[in-house]
């Protein structure tokens, strides 16, 4: 297949295309054109031709068939059976029914029951029709192929492309080119790969003919000058598309000369300087035009031979954000998602992860290590993501790609903000304990309490308090024990606050109680956490569950029932959050 698409190639670089034979391989023409003696009054009809008519126009006679339109009927479908489309004459004989059938505005649609005029053939008006030269090529526009009507198949189980066309118009797969096959690629926008199609697709297939067919020469664009100043802005374009796409993984290639074989025999060679070379994983290919300097018959010919090879051209006022926008669609990845549409990692943490470009990868589920690439550009380094937090998302599968990055140096153990950290106790005790004392609230254990006591003495009634506390004329009472309903009651009779606490065995429960008998302001949903500092558009929010409460100083204090990474702890701590990690009671 490549071989034909070399010569198509060469062959548009003289003005035409050949497109092979369309219909019918076993009733070849002779070079002869076919002509009628337009003074014939009759001939024999075959099944759904219409009656014979000569028409004079444009100083010419016109055998013409009145012919009603069937439903099903398409224009190229009766053109074939009357063996028009092999006729040397066929632009003409377009151009005839096009002024012959003003009604005709549309050559893809024609409706049942509409009378239309067919040209048969064409003649001076005066003398006999001249047959044409021996040996002589027709040439027909390649619009006026595009204007006549498609064949519309619906794919089967077991189809492919080219066994559809061989089958349909009886041609050989060899004679199948790459201009016929682009032409069917534009005719069919839905279809991203021609060699992938599925049962009931439905699919339109252009006319398939021998003639030759002229293809208008693409006009050279203006050519672009770029200044030395845009060379030296694109050059630190392309070193910085280096840094984001070696961040990814990929291998850009700026150095030494392309050789790029044809199978035609010959190679093209580029220098790396000026067209740099992006090599991915997945063995996609781009070439860069740094200067828009390439050719556009040679940017076209390079992907035409080799599947693998996209080619794209910079723009002197392109900055990198319209590089990467020109190239990473090309890179055939499995997906890439808009900047708006965040990616979301569930789990014990959840993290909403937005950046300028999320690619997945692969297919889920993946075995792959990175599943998913989020690539952000930055307005300074001082908006990266922390060293950690790369670290932590590329254990779960998302590699995060900055630019301009970081120059952050990795963080040792000693400097992961675990001063922030207070340790929970693994009883209820002793978590009272370390939430009075954040508090600022000073407190007794085991205090005996007289609850009632006689004038003789002879009858006093004392309780053992676990926590006891005094705070703004107010005595309070934290019992762990089990008060029965009857002691409670007697010591709110003696003006005592009581919160029972036995019963509780979650500690992120406990310290919600806690907090609301005492009345002290807490936020039982902690606000999304900022990995960094840029707008939310662009970052990584952090969903820790807990609560969050003011310390005696004014600090905030995380209370978490999970153990947080480093990477978290220290990104609280630069925040000035202090992490109260709450152990199982």
């Amino acid at each position: 297949m490549r071989k034909a698409i070399i010569i198509s190639f060469i062959s548009i670089m003289f003005g035409y295309i050949y497109l092979p034979d369309q219909i019918s391989c076993a009733h070849a023409q002779t070079n002869d054109e076919e002509s009628y003696d337009i003074t014939l009054t009759q001939t024999a009809d075959a099944p759904k031709k219409g009656k014979k008519q000569t028409r004079e126009l444009d100083d010419k006679k016109v055998l013409t068939e009145v012919y009603k339109v069937q439903d099903g009927d398409r224009i190229w479908q009766l053109f074939r059976e009357r063996g028009l489309l092999q006729k040397r004459n066929l632009p003409e004989l377009i151009a005839i029914l096009k002024k012959l059938n003003a009604s005709l505005v549309n050559m893809d649609m024609i409706h049942p029951g509409e009378t239309i005029l067919i040209p048969l053939t064409i003649a001076p008006a005066k003398g006999t029709p001249q047959p044409a030269p021996k040996n002589t090529d027709a040439v027909i526009s390649l619009e006026d192929i595009k204007k006549l009507d498609l064949e519309h198949y619906t794919v089967k189980p077991g189809d492919s492309l080219v066994k559809i066309i061989t089958n349909l118009y009886d041609v050989p797969e060899k004679d199948i080119n790459a201009e016929y096959l682009e032409l069917v690629k534009k005719m069919n926008p839905s279809i991203g790969n021609l060699n992938m199609i599925y049962p009931n697709q439905h699919i339109r297939l252009p006319i398939f003919m021998r003639q030759k067919i002229r293809v208008p020469i693409k006009q050279p664009e203006a050519e672009q000058v770029v200044t030395e100043e845009g060379r030296e802005h694109l050059m630190r374009i392309s070193r910085e598309l280096d840094a984001v796409f070696t961040q990814m993984g990929e291998e850009w290639i700026q150095s030494g000369q392309h050789f790029i074989p044809l199978q035609s025999g010959g190679q093209v060679n580029l220098n790396a300087n000026a067209y740099p070379i992006l090599n991915l994983e997945n063995g996609t290919r781009i070439i860069v035009d740094l200067f828009h300097e390439l050719p556009e018959k040679m940017a076209q010919l390079i992907p035409a031979t080799w599947n693998n090879y996209k080619v794209t051209h910079l723009a002197e006022k392109d900055d990198l954000k319209d590089a990467l926008k020109k190239i990473l669609p090309l890179c055939a990845y499995r997906e890439i998602y808009p900047a708006n549409e965040p990616l979301k990692l569930t789990g014990d943490i959840t993290f909403n992860i937005t950046a300028d470009w999320i690619i997945q990868l692969y297919d889920e589920p993946s075995d792959k290590p990175v599943k998913f690439l989020a690539i952000t550009l930055l307005e300074n380094p001082a908006q990266a993501t922390p060293a950690g937090i790369k670290t932590l998302l590329a254990g779960l599968g998302i590699k995060v790609i900055e630019f301009p990055g970081s120059a952050e140096e990795p963080v040792s153990a000693a400097e992961t903000g675990a001063d922030n950290l207070i340790a929970g106790a693994d009883s209820a005790a002793g978590l009272l304990e370390t939430l009075f004392t954040l508090l600022g609230y000073s407190f007794s254990k085991d205090q005996d309490i007289p609850v009632y006591s006689s004038q003789k003495s002879d009858f006093n009634l004392t309780f053992k308090a676990d926590f006891l506390l005094h705070l703004n004329d107010q005595d309070y009472i934290i019992d762990l024990t089990g008060l029965s309903p009857e002691v409670s009651a007697l010591l709110k009779e003696h003006r005592f606050a009581v919160l029972s606490l036995a019963e509780e065995k979650e500690p992120l429960s406990l310290v919600k109680k806690l907090l609301a008998f005492f009345k002290v302001p807490m936020e039982a949903q902690p606000k999304p956490l900022p990995a960094a500092d840029r707008a939310e558009t662009k970052n990584i929010k952090i969903n820790i569950p807990g609560l969050t409460f003011a310390d005696a100083g004014g600090q905030t204090v995380l209370a978490t029932p999970f153990t947080l990474p480093d990477a978290l702890n220290r990104i609280l701590a630069q925040k000035g959050i202090k992490v109260l990690s709450l152990s199982p009671l």
